[in-house]
């Protein structure tokens, strides 16, 4: 109830009071008093009031005023009184029912819970005792599809040896009539080589007999010309010259029979020569067939062989993967099965509900998106308060983060001995507009983001991390990754604001602790019912955030996708941003439109600084082979680490 009306009232009732007085004083110069008394009720207001009326001389008229602001302040003290101890009266009933109210809803929440454990129990129960008669029957269906597989797989290998022995022999007979041609071929060649020797020697021959008949003809003619000319001579120079005629046709028929010697031992040598290199040849070609054949004959034993072990290989991987996928459902049913976030009315609940104690001037960080305080419980533990704003969130970021978000939280601090990559959470409370998340106190606390930035700030010409600090990060991260691709669950929000570093003395990062954080809007994606694997729908790209575009792949903004691989792409951004300080798609400015065309049209590219060392050069390859456009194409956590020959310490569930 308002308490300006009632002042003015009195206000008024006192300048009515002392018109009043000075007109009685003026009429009769004397003084009475009478007071009348006055009871009743307004609304729902009661009132007791007195009324007073004062007739004065001239001269006590000034005490008689005095008297009268007295009795007015009286009057409104009462009044002000009266409406406090309403008011407190009204208080004290709001929030009997508001109590009353709350304790009903806590009563109908708790009941419902209650109910909703009751039913996850004995679902539980039931899928237990059906999954222990289904274990058996699948052990005996597994162990029944494992000998059904050996027996095709013997019945396949005896099928293709007989195969391959009728292909050897098949192929044996052809390298054996292959060889006869050849060997013909090269008969044929070598008789034809004899032939044109042949050939070539008597042209020789018939040419040498020609030039010597030419010779021996020259020489009759000489002879026939001195007898002509030497009938005057002396007989003695006749004789003489018929002598050395004679001796000319010796020594002609000797250079003839010398010639035709020669000729026979140059024929019988070319033909023993022929011979040997005909046999040589047929040798070397028999070689040549016989070394092929065995080359051939090995590859087929070696390609048999590997065959074999990829098919045993595989019916392993099978009995692996059914293990993998029941150990899965059962975590999965775990996870399932936490406490989801509790839903308050009003800030005041965290204390008097949870007993919970925001200490709002220890501020750690604030940003428009979120603050950190530091909390206490009544139990004295310490603990950090996160108090994010969701009337920012997109719709989807709102039905992800109520989907698994709050479970997976409380999933991963019951299990931080298999995977101390998470915060710690103790309790997630939220309103219609903020969520109060309740997590481990660090040492201290600092996200990557604030580091690089403050890096990048100190030093203008900033040229990465170290080679050491990026492994660690890397390292760190993607053991977290493999512990959730696991459990067929991705992060779908990894970015530099959402990991958190504890820096030691140094103030690097080489030997820091990685601390993964923003599980609010994780992707489960196994079906527990069809056991399988899904995909699920796309992204908007307009009612999304810019950080969330640039560190998620391309493929997310369509119709559906394959959320297993949105993490690895993710490293890949995350690691360029270690080395650079800012994104690889800070050119592309605030236009979601631009950044998503760039990641389509391809990987990220980088080139190395002079400054940087050798071992840098391992990293540009590694981020733009996570960073394709290609889902399938991307490396694995287990890949990134052997890319950079990091020692995977992961704890297997």
């Amino acid at each position: 109830m308002s308490r300006a009306p009632s002042r003015a009232k009195s206000s008024e009732v006192g300048r009515r009071k002392s018109s009043e007085l000075k007109a009685s004083s003026q009429a009769n110069k004397q003084t009475k008093v009478t007071t009348i008394k006055k009871q009743g009720s307004k609304g729902n207001v009661a009132y007791s009031c007195t009324k007073i009326t004062i007739v004065v001389d001239e001269h006590s008229y000034d005490n008689a005023r005095k008297r009268l602001v007295e009795l007015d302040m009286n009057f409104r003290q009462e009044l002000n009184a009266e409406m406090r101890k309403l008011e407190e009266q009204e208080m004290a009933k709001a929030k009997e029912i508001r109590e009353k109210y709350h304790d009903d809803l806590e009563s109908n929440i708790k009941q419902v819970q209650e109910e909703f454990h009751d039913k996850i129990s004995n679902f539980v129960n039931e899928w237990k005792s059906d999954s222990n008669k289904a274990r058996t029957t699948q052990t005996e269906t597994t162990i029944e599809l494992i000998e059904k597989k050996r027996t095709e797989l013997e019945e396949e290998i005896t099928k293709f040896q007989e195969e391959l022995e009728r292909d050897s022999e098949e192929y044996k007979k052809k390298r054996e009539a292959d060889m006869e041609e050849e060997i013909a071929r090269v008969r044929e060649k070598c008789a034809k080589d004899v032939e044109d020797y042949l050939v070539r020697q008597r042209n020789t021959k018939s040419k040498l007999m020609i030039q010597l008949e030419q010779r021996m003809n020259v020489e009759i003619e000489n002879q026939k010309k001195v007898s002509e000319i030497g009938q005057s001579a002396n007989n003695a120079k006749s004789l003489q010259h018929s002598k050395a005629i004679s001796n000319l046709h010796i020594e002609m028929g000797r250079a003839m029979s010398h010639l035709r010697a020669k000729f026979e031992a140059e024929q019988m040598k070319m033909l023993t020569d022929n011979k040997e290199t005909f046999i040589k040849l047929i040798e070397e070609t028999r070689k040549r067939i016989e070394e092929s054949y065995y080359n051939e004959r090995n590859e087929l034993t070696k390609t048999i062989t590997e065959y074999e072990m990829n098919l045993k290989n595989k019916l392993e991987l099978d009995e692996v993967e059914i293990e993998r996928r029941l150990h899965t459902k059962q975590e999965l049913l775990k996870m399932l099965a936490m406490t989801d976030t509790h839903m308050i009315t009003d800030e005041e609940f965290i204390s008097s509900r949870y007993h919970y104690v925001i200490e709002r001037n220890k501020i750690v960080t604030q940003s428009s998106a979120s603050s950190i305080y530091q909390a206490r419980n009544d139990d004295g533990l310490e603990c950090y308060c996160k108090v994010s704003i969701t009337h920012n969130w997109s719709v989807r970021h709102r039905a992800d983060f109520a989907r698994h978000s709050t479970r997976l939280v409380r999933y991963l601090t019951a299990n931080y001995d298999k995977a101390p990559y998470f915060s710690k959470v103790y309790t997630v409370l939220a309103t219609s507009s903020k969520v109060y998340t309740f997590m481990q106190r660090l040492p201290s606390y600092l996200t990557l983001d604030s580091y690089l930035s403050n890096r990048v700030k100190q030093n203008q010409d900033y040229t990465g991390l170290k080679y050491g600090e990026v492994l660690n990060v890397l390292n760190q991260t993607t053991n977290a990754i493999c512990f959730m691709e696991n459990l067929f669950i991705s992060h779908a929000n990894l970015d530099a604001t959402n990991i958190t570093v504890v820096i030691n003395d140094d103030k690097d990062l080489q030997n820091c602790k990685i601390v993964i954080t923003g599980l609010t809007r994780p992707i489960v994606y196994f079906s527990v019912e069809n056991d399988q694997l899904f995909q699920v729908k796309g992204f908007d790209a307009d009612s999304e955030n810019l950080l969330f575009i640039e560190h998620t792949p391309p493929e997310c903004f369509k119709n559906i996708f394959q959320p297993m691989y949105i993490d690895r792409y993710a490293i890949g951004v995350l690691a360029y941003r270690l080395l650079r300080g800012r994104s690889p798609y800070y050119d592309c400015g605030s236009s979601p439109k631009q950044i998503i065309s760039a990641k389509e049209r391809s990987p990220v590219q980088m080139k190395l600084y002079s400054k940087e060392s050798a071992e840098h050069s391992k990293l540009p390859a590694l981020i733009e082979k996570c960073t394709e456009p290609c889902p399938l194409a991307r490396l694995s956590p287990d890949a990134i680490q052997a890319a950079l020959k990091i020692r995977l310490c992961l704890k297997q569930l």
